[in-house]
């Protein structure tokens, strides 16, 4: 599987990770899983880990749609809603900012991207180790 996820409610926050390579069905099946899931909330925080993507076979316009259907779903929420990218490689690094681009539409996401694990987390307000370990990410 391309990504995995946790909801940590008593963080307040949806974490992704994302590995080898991610496709527009595994975007859509994650959409589903957490349109499923009774303890995920679109108001959460999130934290992509991209730091084991390999390759994102996603088009502009693909992304553009999938920016589109989270614009509606987030209409009328409050924010900022917090939303972190962990992508330490180049190549993850440059997805993330084009997907940041695209999210800085959405009025209620507050979206950005770093290189350094301890960076993500300090944006969440989350910078320690014991939220570091839970996670898997090291600081």
């Amino acid at each position: 599987m391309a990504f995995s996820y946790s909801v940590h409610a008593d963080l307040n926050l949806l974490f992704m990770r994302y590995s080898g390579c991610v496709s527009l069905n595994d975007q859509r099946r994650l959409v589903r899983y957490l349109a499923s899931d009774d303890v995920y909330r679109p108001e959460l925080a999130k934290l992509c880990d991209s730091s084991s993507l390999v390759e994102a076979n996603l088009r502009l316009s693909d992304l553009i749609a999938l920016r589109d259907r989270l614009h509606a779903r987030y209409v009328g929420l409050p924010g900022p809603i917090l939303w972190a990218h962990y992508a330490p490689s180049d190549y993850a690094f440059g997805m993330a900012r084009m997907w940041n681009m695209l999210l800085e539409e959405i009025p209620a996401i507050h979206c950005e991207v770093f290189s350094h694990a301890e960076e993500t987390l300090e944006f969440l307000g989350m910078n320690r180790p014991e939220i570091a370990n839970r996670l898997g990410l090291a600081i």
